[in-house]
Order: structure tokens, then C-alpha cells, then sequence
């Protein structure tokens, strides 16, 4: 009995599976799948690591290139014609964005070769003002053309005996320019220099000025190499008549205090742009009387130190509309109108004497009624103080002559 258990039981033993179906083959997958993960992962921080390596070596590249280039901009020396310097990239002459050519401290006149022993010593293309002071004999040499950068260039206490065609500012050569001003500046024969008379001049340059300068005329063409509506100074400079090319520019400031003209054409108050005119100190004794209808923004007029003593009847809606306490539009100190309104005003006369002559009675303007109700309207039309309203700042340049 015991033997046939024995062989019963060794038998069913044998018949059964050692495992029953999939008990082997689903902990094989889980395994499988497990493994292949912590691989996948291994390959994972393996590449970003390499990765990371190679960004901090590319990093650490570039941060030697810097250095390396901001240690050679430190090493460009210092020069005394720049008043501000730069330290660009890549640059092998030292960079200035303002340089000084001053005559004085440089011991030298201006002329050309020592002009251009001056300029070739630092980078052109970094320069965006350039000053020149206190030459009596400056001549513009054509390396003048390589500061295609430049925005400003300003002459002070100088005499220009030469700038030619090749030396001009233009639109190729100086495409950022923006103001051009001669201050104290003497030009041969009083006239324009040809380097101001490009066909090509830059639309961008429109603040144009000769302040205290023996310019006495402008070629009949200015108006088709000029822009448009620029700011144009001339202040004491020595036109005895009024260049026709110059309203033809149709300038939205115009200042020409100070010079001999002694007459305005009427094209002149027709602009649409203008909003700012200056013939204070001039020779004038009337304005034009046939102008039909005041059509500019003009938000003043300084007729200052003139021989004015009436107003044309054309300038009444121009007044009526801006009129005003704070600020009168119209500034005539100094003008034989000012003193006898000043008379009328403490009582001393009653009418203004070109009224009482009835010279043009008929086309004068409400200025020219003193009567107790127009006074308001007198006084808040014209300003009796000096005014020096938009003036170049000419002192400022002369205290800073000798920098």
C-alpha cells in the first residue's frame, strides 16, 4: 500500500506542470520592460551630460573671446582731441563719439594736412559730433566723407578757406546728419562753400545756421538741395536783401535777427510750415501789405528793434486767434509802434501817428485803434519786452570757446 502511494504520488507529480501556463513568461516581461527603462534613462543622462559639457565649453569659449575683446578695446589710448570716448569691439584706433579739432591747443591753423593728421588718429565710423574751434585757415579735407556716422557738426570762432565738391555733405556719406551750425565762422567772398551745396544733401539734415558770420547772399538754387522745412539760423550775418531761394525752402523756423535786410517778400508770411519767424534788429520800417490771407501755423513773430510803427489789416485773424496775456505772439520792443502804444498807454497821446497822418488808414490793422475798449486786446496782442524766443545759444558756446 505504502509502495503504491509512493508510486501514485510520483507519477501525479511528474503528469503536472512544473509551473502552471504564463507563470514564468509574465515576471520575464516586467524584467524585461524594467531594464530596458533604466537603460533608456542611462542613455538620457548620458547625453545631457555630454551635452552639458559641450554648452559650459562653448560658454567658457565665448567668455574667452570677450574678454579678449574687451581687453583690447582697454588698450586703445587715450586721445586729447576726444571728448567723449568709446571702447567698441574690434576697433584697432580708439573710438570717439565727440572730437574737438580746436586750433588753439592743437598749435596748428587748420590746414589740411594738420587736419588730417588730427582725424586719422582715431576710428571714423564711431564719431557722431564733430567740433572745430579757433582756426584761422581751415580747409575741409575730403577724409571728411569717412564719419558716416555723424550727426553734428559744429564750427566756432573759424575761418573756412576751402571745402570742396569731394569733401561735401551728402546722403552717401552722411546719411545720420541732422544739424549743421557755424558759429563766429567767416566764408570766402561771403558766399556758401561748396561742400553746403551738394544736389545730394541729407533730407535728414534740417537745422541749418551761420550765427554771426560775413555770409551775405545764396545761390538762386539752394532751394533744390536744402530740405524742406528745415530750421535755418542767421542770426548777424551780413544779407542785405532777402534771398528769394531762402522762402522758397519753406522754412518752419527762420531766424535772422540782426541783419541788414530792409524789406520781407509777402511769399514769406504765405508758408504753410512756419511757426516761428525772427527779423528783430533788422532794417524793416513796414511788412508787405498785400498779403492775402495768413495761412501758417505761426505761433510767433519778432519784430524787435525795428522801425515799425503800424500793422497791415492782413494780421488781424492771426491775432485774434492766438492772442493772449501769458504770451503775445507778435514781439515789436523797441519799435516806434511799442513807445507810442507805451504813450498811450499813460495817457501822454491819444492815437498812434500813423493813424493821425491817414497814411493807409483804411488797411491798418486793430492795432492801430487806441481806444480804451481795444487795449485789452493790444496788450495781449503785442509784447513790448525783449524776447529772445528759439535763439542759437551763442553764449554758451563762448564761454566753452577755449575747451
Amino acid at each position: 500500500m505504502e509502495g503504491l502511494m509512493t508510486a501514485v504520488t510520483s507519477k501525479n507529480y511528474h503528469e503536472a506542470p512544473a509551473n502552471p501556463r504564463g507563470a514564468t513568461i509574465a515576471p520575464f516581461e516586467k524584467q524585461t520592460a524594467r531594464t530596458e527603462s533604466q537603460t533608456h534613462t542611462a542613455v538620457v543622462w548620458t547625453e545631457r551630460l555630454a551635452s552639458s559639457r559641450l554648452l559650459r565649453f562653448a560658454f567658457f569659449c565665448w567668455g574667452v573671446v570677450v574678454l579678449g575683446l574687451h581687453i583690447h578695446a582697454e588698450t586703445n589710448p587715450m586721445l586729447p582731441q576726444c571728448l567723449v570716448q568709446v571702447r567698441p569691439w574690434g576697433v584697432s584706433k580708439p573710438a570717439c563719439s565727440l572730437v574737438l579739432l580746436n586750433c588753439i591747443t592743437d598749435d596748428t591753423d587748420g590746414e589740411i594736412e594738420q587736419v588730417i593728421d588730427q582725424w586719422s588718429q582715431f576710428d571714423a565710423h564711431s564719431v557722431k559730433c564733430l567740433l572745430v574751434r579757433n582756426c584761422p585757415r581751415f580747409t575741409v579735407p575730403q577724409m571728411f566723407t569717412t564719419f558716416q556716422t555723424l550727426k553734428t557738426f559744429k564750427v566756432y570762432n573759424t575761418t573756412i578757406v576751402e571745402w570742396n565738391e569731394d569733401a561735401a555733405i551728402n546722403q552717401a556719406n552722411h546719411p545720420m546728419m541732422q544739424g549743421a551750425m557755424f558759429m563766429r565762422v567767416n566764408v570766402t567772398n561771403g558766399e556758401l562753400p561748396p561742400g553746403l551745396l551738394s544736389p545730394n544733401f541729407p533730407p535728414s539734415l534740417n537745422i541749418i545756421g551761420f550765427v554771426v558770420s560775413n555770409l551775405r547772399v545764396f545761390p538762386d538754387d539752394l532751394h533744390t538741395k536744402w530740405p524742406r522745412y528745415s530750421a535755418i539760423h542767421l542770426d548777424t550775418t551780413q544779407f542785405t536783401e532777402f534771398p528769394d531761394s531762402l522762402w522758397r525752402i519753406r522754412p518752419s523756423v527762420l531766424m535772422m535777427p540782426y541783419t541788414p535786410i530792409e524789406s520781407v517778400p509777402k511769399e514769406l508770411f504765405e508758408l504753410e510750415a512756419m511757426w516761428y519767424l525772427d527779423l528783430a534788429g533788422t532794417k524793416l520800417s513796414a511788412l508787405p501789405e498785400d498779403v492775402p490771407i495768413l495761412i501758417n501755423p505761426l505761433l510767433g513773430i519778432n519784430l524787435g528793434g525795428t522801425n515799425i510803427s503800424s500793422f497791415p489789416s492782413w494780421m488781424d485773424p492771426w491775432l485774434q486767434r492766438i492772442a493772449n496775456p501769458v504770451s503775445p505772439p507778435l514781439a515789436a520792443a523797441g519799435t516806434p509802434y511799442c513807445s507810442e502804444r507805451e504813450q498811450i498807454f499813460a495817457g501822454n497821446r491819444t492815437e498812434f501817428s500813423a493813424v493821425a497822418s491817414r497814411v493807409n488808414a483804411d488797411s491798418m490793422s486793430m492795432l492801430m485803434q487806441s481806444s480804451e475798449a481795444n487795449r485789452a486786446f493790444i496788450a495781449n496782442a503785442v509784447n513790448c519786452q525783449p524776447s529772445f524766443l528759439y535763439r542759437y545759444a551763442l553764449a554758451f558756446e563762448d564761454t566753452f570757446q577755449t575747451l
